[in-house]
């Protein structure tokens, strides 16, 4: 059975007849309805309480659908009228659904079963791509974060990426817009994430540390290749501390100090390499 000829809805329509002359009963009610009140809501009664934006014209034409699939099925009958499923097909729909419940592709409309949750936690990979697929939104679509996000980052284009591809780490969203960016621009021949050391000297303990920037990417800039080295803060990091009382002040000022010292460790890197250091903060990722 199908829908009427013109309809652009080709599912299958198990609507029983009482069903649709409910439906065509409802929806004239509507229309009436909509003739003397309008449309602030639905009718009195009615246990939907969401709002009702459908137009008069809508109503018209669902109430004129309803009465063609009425009439259609009083002329060719309705296959699916008085049909039970066969135990055979009951038995495979329970263990479907069973499965379901314990790899949690179906949820239980209770919820939980018993002391047992019916809906298994996500996995780590799940996880994983739950966070990567809310912030590539968040980035994409200007979404200010509720909260700091990180995860792995799987290249389009894997064949740029100078390093282990299966291991890229991104720690904000910001590190995540500037990956998309270099992944995806053809004017980036390669890149690499946290892929290079370099050496410096912390003021924190006066000790030596290694210091992993953030990114590393080459490009062709008037026929020649150039080579960049990013680290990417937050704006407020870049800037000195301002005084004030409290522990916050003490750690703000070790931050600023061990992050000077690594972007002159550096800079003295990306002279002796003829690469050229930059740091880009999301005033300047704003605008990628």
């Amino acid at each position: 059975m199908t829908r009427p000829l013109g309809s652009k809805n080709k599912n299958p329509y198990p609507r029983s007849e009482k069903v649709l002359i409910r439906l065509a009963a409802s929806s004239k009610l509507l229309v009436e309805y909509g003739k003397k009140n309008g449309h602030p809501g639905r009718l009195n009664g009615a246990k939907n309480k969401n709002p009702y934006p459908r137009s008069e014209k809508v109503l018209a034409r669902i109430a004129v659908s309803s009465k063609r699939m009425m009439e259609y099925n009083k002329e060719n009958g309705n296959p699916f009228a008085d049909k039970t499923h066969s135990e055979e097909s009951r038995k495979s729909m329970s263990e479907t659904r069973k499965k379901g419940y314990e790899d949690g592709s179906i949820v239980h409309p209770r919820g939980m079963l018993g002391k047992h949750p019916i809906r298994k936690s996500p996995s780590e990979e799940t996880r994983q791509k739950i966070s990567e697929g809310v912030t590539r939104y968040q980035v994409e679509n200007g979404v200010k974060p509720t909260m700091a996000y990180r995860g792995k980052f799987k290249p389009l284009n894997p064949s740029k990426y100078d390093g282990d591809v299966n291991n890229v780490i991104y720690r904000s969203q910001w590190e995540l817009k500037f990956l998309m960016e270099l992944d995806q621009n053809p004017k980036i021949l390669s890149y690499s994430s946290e892929e290079t050391i370099i050496p410096y000297t912390s003021p924190k303990d006066n000790r030596l540390h290694r210091y992993y920037p953030d990114m590393k990417y080459t490009t062709k800039e008037n026929g020649n290749l150039k080579t960049y080295i990013v680290e990417i803060k937050p704006f407020a990091q870049t800037q000195p501390p301002k005084k004030k009382s409290g522990k916050r002040y003490i750690r703000e000022v070790v931050t600023y100090g061990v992050n000077q010292a690594k972007f002159e460790a550096a800079k003295r890197y990306c002279d002796r390499h003829g690469y050229e250091f930059k740091v880009l903060t999301e005033r300047e990722l704003k605008t990628f």
